[in-house]
C-alpha cells in the first residue's frame, strides 16, 4: 500500500518457530529452510520496512496446544520449537547475534520465549503470519481473544496430503483436513501459496472453506531468478542435452523422503528418460545404498546418470565405494 494511503505504521508478527526438526542438531526439510530464509531475509529487510512503516516482529516460539486439542496422538509434532542449541547454531550460521537477528535484547544467551512472553506481543501486532506446517488453531482463537482486531495470514505449501493422501504418511492425511484446513476455515483472513499451483489447488479444494472474502495470494518468482527468454544451443550441447521435454526436480533441500523412488523411476524407464543431480551430497545418496525392492543401487545409477556434481570430494569418494 503506497505511504499516502496508510495513517498508520503496520506490525507485522512473523511465525518462526520451526528452524529444525531436531532440539539437538540442525536439520531442515523444505519448510526448515523457508523459515530459515525467512529469518535472515527480516533481518536484512526491517530497515528498509520501517522506512515504510511496516514493522516485522520476528516470533521464535509457537505456543503447543493442549492435549485434549488434537485427537492425533500417534502424528510427528508439527509443533517443532527451536532449542537453545538450534537458536544459537542459526545465529552462528548466518553471522548474525542474536540480539540483533531476532531484534530482541534478552535474546542474548538464546533462551526459549515463554508463552507469556510471545502472547505479550500478539496484543499489539496488526498481522500474525503462519509460515510452518502446524497446528495453530489454538494460537490463533486465544491470539484474537487477546486482540480482536488481529488478522491472521497463512502460508501453504502444498494441498498433497487432501488431494493425494495415499503419498503421505498414514494419519497425516486426516490432520491435514481436520486440524489444518479447520485453523485456515475458522482463522485466516489471507492464504500465501508457495507457487501458483498450489495457489491454484487452495482455490479448487477450498473453495467452499473461503468463499469469496479469503484471497489467496501466490507467491511472485524473485527478479534474481529470471525467466529464460531465449534458447542457447551452447548450453544444451555442453551437457550433451538435446531439447525436449524434462522432468525437473530443483531445489529439493532433504531429498531422501523421494530420491529412492525418482532414481528407481528413471531406472525403469531405460535408456527413454535420463536424469541429472546436481550439487548433492552423500546424505543425499546414502538411502539409495542396499536397496533392493526397487532393484537400484548406486553402481547401476552410475552409469545411468547424465551428470552429478558434488558439493565435496568426500562425498565423491562415498559414491565410487
Amino acid at each position: 500500500m503506497p505511504k499516502h494511503f496508510r495513517n498508520a505504521s503496520v506490525k507485522i508478527g512473523l511465525d518462526l518457530h520451526n528452524l529444525s526438526t531436531k532440539p539437538d542438531s540442525v536439520v531442515r526439510t523444505g519448510i526448515q529452510q523457508v523459515v530459515f530464509n525467512l529469518l535472515e531475509a527480516q533481518y536484512w529487510q526491517r530497515k528498509k520496512m520501517m522506512e515504510i512503516q511496516v514493522e516485522i516482529v520476528p516470533l521464535p516460539l509457537l505456543p503447543k496446544p493442549q492435549a485434549t486439542w488434537s485427537r492425533f496422538k500417534n502424528i510427528m509434532d508439527t509443533n517443532v520449537n527451536s532449542s537453545q542449541y538450534v537458536l544459537k547454531a542459526t545465529s552462528k550460521e548466518l553471522g548474525i547475534p542474536l540480539t540483533e537477528l531476532w531484534n530482541d535484547p534478552e535474546m542474548e544467551n538464546a533462551e526459549p520465549w515463554s508463552e507469556s512472553k510471545f502472547f505479550s506481543k500478539v496484543v499489539s501486532l496488526d498481522w500474525l503470519v503462519i509460515t510452518p506446517l502446524s497446528e495453530f488453531r489454538y494460537v490463533a482463537e486465544e491470539a484474537k481473544r487477546r486482540n480482536p482486531k488481529l488478522r491472521i495470514a497463512v502460508l501453504v505449501y502444498d494441498m498433497v496430503p487432501l488431494i493425494q493422501p495415499e503419498l503421505v504418511a498414514d494419519g497425516m492425511s486426516q490432520w491435514y483436513s481436520t486440524a489444518y484446513i479447520s485453523g485456515i476455515r475458522h482463522f485466516a483472513d489471507v492464504l500465501f501459496a508457495i507457487s501458483r499451483h498450489t495457489a491454484l489447488d487452495c482455490m479448487k479444494e477450498l473453495e467452499t472453506i473461503l468463499g469469496v472474502h479469503v484471497p489467496v495470494i501466490a507467491t511472485p518468482l524473485p527478479p534474481e531468478i529470471p525467466s529464460i527468454v531465449e534458447e542457447k544451443p551452447s548450453l544444451l550441447k555442453s551437457y550433451d542435452l538435446v531439447k525436449q521435454s524434462y522432468f525437473i526436480c530443483l531445489g529439493t533441500i532433504e531429498p531422501r523422503k523421494n530420491s529412492v523412488w525418482q532414481f528407481a523411476a528413471f531406472y525403469a524407464f531405460g535408456n527413454s528418460f535420463r536424469s541429472c543431480a546436481i550439487n548433492i551430497s552423500w546424505f543425499w545418496l546414502e538411502p539409495l545404498v542396499g536397496v533392493r525392492k526397487t532393484n537400484c543401487c548406486p553402481k547401476k545409477l552410475r552409469t545411468h546418470m547424465r551428470i552429478l556434481c558434488f558439493q565435496a570430494i568426500y562425498h565423491v569418494l562415498k559414491w565410487n565405494n
